[in-house]
This record gives structure tokens, C-alpha cells and sequence, in this order.
């Protein structure tokens, strides 16, 4: 009895696939989930010296893919068949898959698949959100861990970019952020912080934080950002500056 309950919980929870490989391995391993209908074999839809264990699908659901795959829903699309032998013509599955070549159509690598009568099916779209979330809490957890100081607070003031002596293509271009700081989440802070961020819009810094007044916001800061001054703290990536309502999550996973 007991079991038979084990392994049903463990199949809801990992939901084993074609390919052998729990549920979470496949979705940190593919950028594109997605469902298709299977209408030939051994065929594509792009021009190869050799159509083995290629088929031609036509394009279902996305759970996972971007503007780029959501605007050929409905089309035909080709994919690199991980184990040819297990799929079959006319069936619906979900893939699990990684680009191979983007020309007139679209041809895809696949990672793994399951039909979509499966049960794990049932409840897959549920299953990746939170396998993400928990991918990017890890992720987070990281961040905040080597950060020296996490703080929500608003932009009142930026300054001009510092240009260093000898200006070089990839310069950053360190600019100044006043923050008025709201809630300290980690580490101590006076009640006004200075941040750096690169204000270059440089292909090496064009996805850095550009801060702006009035912004509020959660700062994850880094240390040694700048040679000039190595006292103040900085925001360079991204993930580095989150909305203020991931306030509770980053408290959750600071413990507090």
C-alpha cells in the first residue's frame, strides 16, 4: 500500500517522461515547451540531405518559447527526434525541446516528450511554473546571499556620469543614484544610500539597470563596482533591481 502511494506521489511530482529523465531535468534542459499534433515521419519541413528521426508537427500550445514560437501556432514545424521509435503518427505530445534552425520554418531539438493523454499531461503547465519559480528562488537566494546590503527605497536624485581618464569602448560611464531608503532587507543602511549604476548604453552595459528619479524599487547590491571609489555598492545586472512587491519573497528567503 504503502508503496503504490509512494510511487504515485513521486510521479506527480518529477512526472517521468519519454526520455527517462524527472520532469525538472527536462525543463531546466529546454528553452521551448510546447504541445503538437505529429503529421509525418521521417519527413521536415526545411530543406536536409537526411530526414531520419525528423518530423513534421504542427504546432499546439506553448508553455514555454516567446513571441517567436507563440506566433507559429497553427504552423508546421520540424523536430529532431530524441527516440523516433517512441513517437507516433496522428498522436498529440508535449516536447520539450532547444532551437536547431531558424529560416523560412521553424526546426526544433528535442529534449524529451510525453503524450498529452499522459497523466503527468494533466497538470504540466502547473508543474513547469513552479519548477521555474523554484529555479529562480535558488538563483535569488544566491544573489542575496552574496549581496551586502538588500534595501527598497526610491530614486530622489541621479548625477552625471563619471567618465574615467582614458575612456575606453566598453566605459561604463558610473552614474550616481541618491536613494532614500524605505526598508532595509538585509545588512544596515542610513536612511539616504548612494548607488552606482552603468549609465553606457554599450552593447557590454545596455541591459544594466538605468536607474531613474522616482523609481521605487528593491536594490540588490554589489560591492567593488567601482575602481574609483571600492566603498560604494552598485547595481550591473538586471536581476539585480526587482519591483517592490517581491518584497515578501526576498524576506521569505532571507528567513526573516
Amino acid at each position: 500500500m504503502f508503496a503504490h502511494a509512494w510511487w504515485y506521489l513521486f510521479a506527480g511530482l518529477t512526472a517521468l517522461v519519454q526520455a527517462g529523465e524527472p520532469l525538472q531535468e527536462l525543463v531546466q534542459q529546454s528553452g521551448f515547451i510546447f504541445s503538437g499534433t505529429v503529421l509525418q515521419l521521417n519527413s521536415s519541413t526545411i530543406a536536409v540531405e537526411d530526414s531520419s528521426g525528423l518530423a513534421v508537427v504542427r504546432l499546439g500550445e506553448v508553455i514555454e518559447g516567446g513571441e517567436l514560437l507563440r506566433s507559429e501556432v497553427g504552423k508546421d514545424i520540424t523536430i529532431r527526434l530524441k527516440q523516433p521509435a517512441a513517437v507516433k503518427l496522428g498522436e498529440v505530445r508535449w516536447f520539450f525541446a532547444n532551437s536547431w534552425i531558424f529560416g523560412e520554418t521553424i526546426a526544433l531539438s528535442e529534449v524529451g516528450s510525453v503524450r498529452s493523454s499522459s497523466p503527468e499531461a494533466a497538470s504540466l503547465a502547473a508543474d513547469v511554473a513552479r519548477i521555474r519559480r523554484g529555479q529562480e528562488d535558488r538563483q535569488l537566494m544566491e544573489q542575496l546571499a552574496a549581496s551586502p546590503l538588500v534595501v527598497r527605497g526610491m530614486v530622489v536624485a541621479v548625477g552625471q556620469p563619471q567618465q574615467q581618464r582614458f575612456i575606453s569602448e566598453h566605459d561604463p560611464f558610473w552614474t550616481a543614484a541618491e536613494v532614500t531608503v524605505a526598508e532595509v532587507l538585509k545588512g544596515s543602511s542610513p536612511g539616504k544610500l548612494t548607488i552606482l549604476f552603468p549609465s553606457s548604453i554599450d552593447v557590454h552595459w545596455y541591459q544594466s539597470p538605468k536607474l531613474r528619479v522616482g523609481q521605487n524599487s528593491i536594490f540588490i547590491l554589489r560591492s567593488g563596482v567601482s575602481e574609483a571609489d571600492a566603498a560604494l555598492l552598485g547595481v550591473t545586472q538586471p536581476e539585480d533591481v526587482l519591483l517592490p512587491a517581491e518584497s515578501g519573497r526576498v524576506r521569505g528567503l532571507l528567513g526573516r
